[in-house]
């Protein structure tokens, strides 16, 4: 039994060939009978060993990896796009290596360390100066609204917040509290793009600043008694109040089309996660083929799709209004 990292050279003893001979087949490369390959192999397995990428990275330059920087991995959103994303790079021989952070530093310096050839920005809680520095290296995207200088960014725009708005008001709501959050970029735009489109009816908006990515229960309590509805930035935002501000009888909305917001009737914007992980797949190929293309920012826009308490009654009424009359 080998107790330390099984190495070519062990291989090249178990199966009695040279070590150029090991090197060749393991990675695929041409020279080696089929018959002497497939014994390699086995004998590589059976030996458990583990290919270093970081040494082929050293003397290829090159890791066939994208790293992705996800902030929270259970966000739903997440999922779909990262599969396009994997889906679409495999095709092309690369693979994904994927991280969360607790510590935003220590998260990135990992993933760099792993000397990937793209990097993926599922955050906007990183440094700016720590992307815009690796950006001058490789390319990288961020899931944001906008990205800084040479950096690229796929974002999911604002636009429905009108019909999302339209709809609140149109269910007769004319107090409304809006979660903010100051911490995420993408939440902020979604809130102001809320707030803006509030402001322009006769509205009565009160603002609930969110921290932690989860709604304070005592401050979203201490609104309640004060509006009619509650609009969200994200459904994972909505959710995370749904019962609470169900329970008060008052509406919450969302933003993001999570698929659970459909089974509790909340209101939200949908949007097309899976082609706008196609597009970033796409573009880091074309960036990785063509160093010297430019960094780009594109929106992808929802559709509002209005849930069972926004929905017309065959009276012609929400369901919502008719508890707004009962108040």
């Amino acid at each position: 039994m080998i107790s330390r990292p099984v190495s070519i050279v062990d291989i090249a003893e178990a199966t009695g060939v040279s070590r150029s001979a090991v090197s060749r087949a393991l990675n695929d490369q041409p020279g080696v009978n089929p018959a002497i390959r497939q014994q390699i192999k086995d004998a590589a397995a059976r030996l458990g060993y583990i290919k270093d990428f970081r040494a082929t990275a050293l003397k290829t330059q090159h890791t066939r990896t994208v790293g992705v920087l996800v902030r929270a991995s259970q966000l739903a959103s997440y999922a779909p796009f990262i599969t396009t994303v994997q889906q679409r790079l495999a095709d092309q021989g690369y693979r994904l290596a994927i991280t969360t952070q607790d510590d935003d530093e220590a998260a990135w310096q990992f993933l760099l360390g792993l000397r990937p050839e793209a990097v993926i920005v599922a955050s906007s809680r990183i440094d700016e100066a720590l992307i815009v520095g690796a950006a001058e290296r490789l390319p990288i995207l961020q899931t944001a609204p906008q990205a800084p200088p040479g950096v690229s960014a796929v974002g999911l725009g604002t636009r429905a917040a009108e019909a999302l708005v339209r709809a609140v008001v149109r269910a007769g709501h004319d107090k409304v509290a809006v979660l903010t959050c100051p911490s995420s970029q993408t939440l902020t735009a979604r809130a102001q793009a809320l707030l803006a489109e509030l402001g322009s009816r006769a509205v009565t908006v009160v603002e609930v600043p969110v921290a932690d990515d989860a709604p304070n229960p005592d401050d979203v309590a201490a609104v309640l008694p004060q509006v009619t509805a509650v609009m969200a930035p994200s459904d994972e935002l909505a959710l995370a109040c749904w019962q609470q501000v169900s329970a008060a009888s008052r509406v919450v909305t969302g933003f993001g089309g999570d698929p659970r917001t459909q089974l509790m009737g909340i209101t939200t914007v949908a949007f097309p996660v899976e082609e706008a992980g196609l597009w970033t797949a796409n573009h880091l190929l074309e960036r990785l083929a063509q160093p010297e293309l430019a960094a780009q920012t594109v929106l992808f826009e929802g559709e509002c799709v209005i849930g069972g308490d926004l929905q017309p009654t065959a009276e012609g009424t929400s369901k919502s209004q008719r508890r707004i009359g009962a108040w």
